[in-house]
C-alpha cells in the first residue's frame, strides 16, 4: 500500500530506529554500537541536505542492499519479481561470456571465442552497467546469470563501460545454446597437456575420459596442467560431473551452515583416470565451482597450484523471505572440501606465484602470458620437483 507522505517519513524514521535499537540490543560491541549512530547520523543529514528531495523507502532500500552488498557476490536484497526469476531453471541459451562482480558492478571476465558475446564485440575487463534497461549496480552473482540467460534468439540489450577506453556503448546480444563438450584440450611442447575447463556443468565426462587416457597412454608420466581461469559458479553439484574422471568418487564437497551439520555433495565411488604430475592453472577469475575444483584436486590428487590468487567466492546463497514480503539472497552455506580446506573472502593462494610480464592476456590466445609462464615453470623441473627438466618450448 502507498502510504501519504506525512505517514511514510514517519514510516521511515520508525524503521531507522527500529532498526538502530533492535541491532543494538543484540550486541555486545561498543564500537559497532556507535556505527549504529553514524547510520542514524547519516540518514539524518541524507534527509536534510541532499541537494535533491529523498525518498526514504529507497534510502532504507540502498541501506539494506549496501548491507547484503558489501558480504559477497552473491548476497543481496532482492528487487520484487526477482525471486521468480532466481527460482526458475537458468534458460538453455546463453550469451557466451563469464562476469564477476567488482566495485558492484559485473566485470567480464571470460568471453567464449566465436560465441555471441564475441560477436557482439565484448572483451575481458568490459563492465556491464545494465541489462534491458535495469541496473546491474549491487546485483548478486545469480541473479545476472539468470538474465544473461534465455531462450535461443533472445536478445539482451547491454549497456557496456569499454574496459581498455572507458567509454560506454549500447550493444545487442542474441542468446545461443553453448556448444562443445565443456573442456578443450591441447597439447603443448614438453609434451604438457593443457586442460582448459570451460564450463563443468556441460563436461562431456566420456570424452573428457577418453582425451586424457590417449593422452596418458602416448605420454606416461608426462605433466597435465588443468586451467581453472574463467571458470565461475555456484552450483556445487556441477563437481559431480568430473567424479570419475579428474576428481575420485565419493565426497566432493561439504556445505557448512554457521551453526548445525554439513551437508556433503558426493558422487559414486570410482576411481579417476591417473592424472600425476598434475598441476591447476588459477588466477583471480577463478570462483566458486572453479576454486572447489582446485582445492579438490590439491588435496585428493595432489595437484600442485600455480598462477595468482583466486577471486574467494565459496558462500552458497539460499532465498530468505523478510516480514515485509520482500526477500533476500544471503550465503547460509560455504564450501569446504573433506579436508577441511576452504577460500571464503581470501580466495585460494597458488603454491607457485606467477609474474608473467605485463601486458593484455587473452585466456587460452596467443598473448596468454600466464599460460606461458605456467607452461615454462613446469619444463623448468617442476614436474619432477626439480629433478628433471622437460623439453623446451620450440
Amino acid at each position: 500500500m502507498q502510504l501519504p507522505r506525512p505517514r511514510r517519513l514517519a514510516y521511515a524514521a520508525a524503521l531507522v530506529l527500529l532498526l538502530t535499537v533492535g541491532l543494538a540490543a543484540g550486541l555486545h560491541n561498543r564500537a559497532t554500537y556507535r556505527y549504529l549512530g553514524v547510520f542514524q547520523e547519516v540518514w539524518r543529514l541524507a534527509r536534510a541536505n541532499y541537494v535533491e528531495p529523498v525518498d526514504e523507502e529507497r534510502l532504507l532500500e540502498g541501506a539494506y542492499k549496501g548491507m547484503l552488498g558489501s558480504l559477497d557476490a552473491a548476497s543481496a536484497y532482492l528487487e520484487k519479481g526477482d525471486r521468480a526469476l532466481l527460482e526458475r531453471p537458468p534458460g538453455p541459451a546463453r550469451c557466451g561470456l563469464r562476469v564477476l562482480p567488482s566495485g558492484g558492478i559485473p566485470v567480464v571476465v571470460r568471453v567464449v571465442p566465436g560465441g555471441p558475446a564475441d560477436k557482439a564485440g565484448l572483451e575481458a575487463g568490459d563492465q556491464i552497467w545494465r541489462i534491458d534497461g535495469r541496473s546491474t549496480r549491487l546485483m548478486p552473482l545469480p541473479l545476472v546469470e539468470r538474465l544473461l540467460s534465455g531462450r535461443p534468439g533472445e536478445s539482451r540489450e547491454l549497456v557496456i563501460l569499454d574496459g581498455s577506453q572507458f567509454k560506454r556503448r549500447t550493444v545487442t546480444v542474441t542468446l545461443e545454446p553453448p556448444t562443445g563438450p565443456g573442456f578443450t584440450a591441447s597439447e603443448k611442447a614438453g609434451p604438457v597437456l593443457h586442460l582448459r575447463i570451460e564450463d563443468p556443468d556441460r563436461v562431456d565426462a566420456a570424452a573428457l575420459s577418453e582425451a586424457l587416457t590417449r593422452y596418458r597412454t602416448a605420454h606416461p608420466g608426462a605433466p597435465i596442467l588443468v586451467d581453472v581461469r574463467g571458470v565461475v559458479g555456484l552450483e556445487a553439484s556441477s563437481l559431480t560431473r568430473l567424479a570419475g574422471v579428474l576428481l575420485p568418487g565419493g565426497r566432493l564437497l561439504d556445505l557448512v551452515p554457521k551453526e548445525g551439520d554439513p551437508r556433503p555433495i558426493a558422487a559414486p565411488e570410482q576411481g579417476p583416470v591417473r592424472l600425476d604430475p598434475l598441476f591447476v592453472l588459477m588466477d583471480g577469475t577463478t570462483a566458486g565451482v572453479g576454486e572447489a575444483l582446485a582445492a579438490l584436486l590439491a588435496e585428493r590428487s595432489g595437484a600442485r597450484l600455480c598462477g595468482r590468487t583466486t577471486y574467494g567466492l565459496g558462500g552458497v546463497p539460499e532465498l530468505i523471505e523478510l516480514r515485509n514480503h520482500r526477500w533476500i539472497l544471503l550465503a547460509t552455506r560455504e564450501m569446504t572440501t573433506p579436508g577441511g580446506r576452504r577460500w571464503a573472502g581470501e580466495g585460494l593462494e597458488p603454491e607457485k606465484i606467477l609474474t608473467p610480464e605485463a601486458g593484455v592476456e587473452e585466456i587460452g590466445g596467443e598473448s596468454d602470458r600466464l599460460l606461458g609462464a605456467a607452461l615454462e615453470w613446469i619444463r623448468s623441473g617442476a614436474a619432477g620437483d626439480g629433478e628433471r627438466a622437460l623439453a623446451p618450448a620450440a
